[in-house]
Order: structure tokens, then sequence, then C-alpha cells
């Protein structure tokens, strides 16, 4: 009886071992993903940053663009002041 015990104790033991091992590599990965998703939340706060800029930069082409616009308006008016003899 005693020997059946030893072995029951040895098994239960090896299986506890064997669950430490399977608790621990469960830890490392959980780890590695949570490593990930932070390095993948830096890379999301980066393209919304870099989306802001070009937003702003696009807003400040545009009225550039008008400004532009008007002032070439206004020069084709001056233009057409001058007369040409040929």
């Amino acid at each position: 009886m005693s020997e059946q015990t030893g072995l029951a104790l040895t098994q239960i033991i090896e299986g506890v071992a064997k669950t430490a091992s399977g608790i621990s590599e469960i830890a490392s990965a959980s780890e590695e993903q949570s490593n990930s998703a932070e390095e993948v939340g830096k890379g999301v706060q980066n393209v919304a940053a870099i989306t802001e800029q070009n937003a702003s930069a696009a807003e400040e082409m545009s009225g550039s663009s008008e400004e532009l616009s008007g002032q070439a308006a206004e020069l084709q008016e001056l233009v057409s002041r001058f007369k040409i003899e040929a």
C-alpha cells in the first residue's frame, strides 16, 4: 500500500510540475501579447498624430490656395486695364 501511495504522490508531483510549467508559459505569452498590444497602441497614436498634422496642413494649403486665387483675379483685373497697340 505504501508503494502505491508513493507512486500516486510521484504522479501528483509530476502533474503539479507540468501545471506550473504551463502556467509559466501562459504568463510569458501574456506578457508578450501585452508588449505587442502596447506597441500597436503607440503605432495607432502616431498615425492619429500624423493624420491630424495632415489635416492641419491641408486646411492651411486650402486657405493659401484661396488667397492666391483672389490675388490672381486682382492681377488679371489690373492687367486687363492695359491696352497694347500693335
